[in-house]
């Protein structure tokens, strides 16, 4: 992640299975998850909120969202909704 922080639990990402990254964000399985196929998506900055992201940063997650829709909806085509959330705070 740019501006590495010790105290960071998403810094070092070869801790995680990274599934989709770019220059601005990353996506991987959240190691407890709530549902099946519960995802992260963080942004390579450190950032306080989703609103401290920058439009590119914003663009690069909403596309890697959709990645890992398709992929989800690839591997069970009966899935009829997905719950997309942010938490600030």
């Amino acid at each position: 992640m740019e501006g590495s922080n010790k105290n960071c639990r998403f810094c070092d990402l070869s801790l995680h299975a990274v599934m989709d990254t770019d220059e601005h964000a990353a996506s991987f399985l959240d190691a407890y998850p709530a549902v099946e196929f519960h995802t992260l998506f963080i942004p390579r900055r450190h950032v306080l909120t989703y609103f401290d992201l920058t439009k590119e940063e914003h663009a690069s997650i909403f596309d890697l969202v959709q990645m890992q829709r398709k992929r989800i909806l690839d591997q069970d085509p009966t899935i009829e909704g997905f719950n997309v959330g942010w938490n600030c705070g």
